[in-house]
């Protein structure tokens, strides 16, 4: 079975005021805080929902917000609803907008509500994983930088000392060349003693920074190389983001033509019925009753039959003259109805009928003649009991 087609590349009018509104638009999911406040993050920064709006955002959605910028008098921003994210919304998006709309959510600090976690679980489990360790490697790398930060503030340090040890020793040889008398000697070795002490320092600081400026320099090619996978894992995500697309789509093409062969099936049964519901109707209106195909003076006069009680079990007839007869009773068990049956369960022997359960259904107290008539198409006798 073939994919679905690509969807055509769809150009917007940017002096369209949709299109306007959207474009400075950011990504946000909401949570309810321990007070009770619904609110989200921007980039380390809290957003709170802005009251003039008249859109109810409820904890766990996500919507496209516009930010109002509140830094600089309470430290925070207004989020102005755009338009809500849902499963469908993510699904229907493009791979790099896939992928743009995921570093948006994660990049700054936040995460995916739990409908649109789901909708990626079902799209993919190995997107999921990748996601896992794309989060776990963009946790790596703040922590290296956060280390590669205070190495940096180390060595500044180190050089601010090292900087002040140079103004000492520039002090101390200024002083030796200001002496216009012949110094004292325990002065002089005062005075080296310190020159000294400042030289070994500095020299020491200068082995420290050394060191640090190693330090972040493996520190620099770290971080490289993690941009580097980085930029990997970001290929093989949208590498899998587009196979998800398109194993789903093969999926909706499956199920749309699996339930329109059903619907063709249905259909098929449907015109059956309405064909023997058609071929019913016309049968019974041109059926013959039985007794209209009985002789004209059957139908008229109609022999009688004569039925005997003759015991518990026992009834006898002139007309009983197979074999074996087949026995019938009514739902009120008050009827019989007997017609020959070479594969009948009752025998028949000098005109009489053995029937074991006839006591169970009918008590007999004396030999009795029973009112019996033959049916309508003479095959058979009813025997009331």
């Amino acid at each position: 079975m073939t994919s679905k087609a690509e969807s055509p590349k769809v150009e917007f009018d940017r002096r369209d005021p949709a299109v306007v509104s959207l474009a400075s638009a950011v990504p946000l999911t909401f949570v309810r805080d321990s007070s009770g406040s619904v609110k989200s993050t921007y980039s380390g920064v809290t957003v709170y929902v802005d009251r003039q709006s008249d859109v109810s955002i409820q904890p766990g959605e996500t919507y496209f917000v516009r930010l109002k910028d509140k830094r600089i008098e309470s430290n925070c921003y207004f989020a102005i609803p755009i338009e809500k994210v849902g499963a469908e919304f993510f699904l229907e998006m493009s791979v790099p907008d896939r992928f743009e709309f995921l570093k948006r959510i994660f990049m700054k600090g936040g995460k995916p509500s739990i409908e649109l976690a789901n909708a990626l679980m079902k799209c993919s489990p190995e997107l999921c994983e990748t996601l896992t360790k794309s989060g776990m490697l963009l946790q790596m790398n703040c922590e290296m930088n956060n280390v590669a930060a205070m190495y940096k503030q180390k060595l500044d340090n180190a050089n601010a000392t090292i900087r002040q040890k140079d103004a000492d020793i520039a002090k101390l040889r200024e002083k030796l060349a200001q002496k216009s008398v012949k110094p004292n000697r325990e002065e002089v070795e005062v005075l080296r003693k310190a020159l000294t002490e400042s030289e070994a320092k500095v020299a020491e600081m200068e082995g420290v920074r050394k060191s640090m400026e190693e330090q972040v320099s493996e520190l620099g090619r770290t971080i490289s190389d993690m941009a580097s996978a980085g930029e990997s894992e970001k290929k093989e995500l949208e590498a899998k983001l587009e196979e998800s697309r398109k194993s789903l789509a093969v999926a909706l093409e499956e199920r749309d033509s699996a339930l329109k062969s059903k619907a063709e099936e249905m259909e098929g049964k449907e015109r059956l019925i309405d064909a023997l519901s058609r071929k019913l109707a016309e049968f019974r209106r041109t059926a013959v009753h039985p007794e209209a195909s009985l002789p004209a003076y059957m139908q008229v006069f109609r022999p009688g039959v004569t039925v005997r009680r003759d015991s518990e079990h026992t009834i006898s007839s002139d007309w009983f003259v197979a074999d074996r007869y087949r026995v019938l009773m009514s739902g009120d068990m008050k009827r019989i109805r007997i017609a020959p049956d070479e594969n009948g369960g009752v025998e028949c022997s000098n005109y009489t009928l053995t029937i074991p359960k006839l006591e169970s259904v009918s008590r007999f107290t004396s030999v009795t003649y029973l009112k019996a008539e033959f049916a309508p198409d003479m095959s058979s006798v009813e025997v009331v009991l």
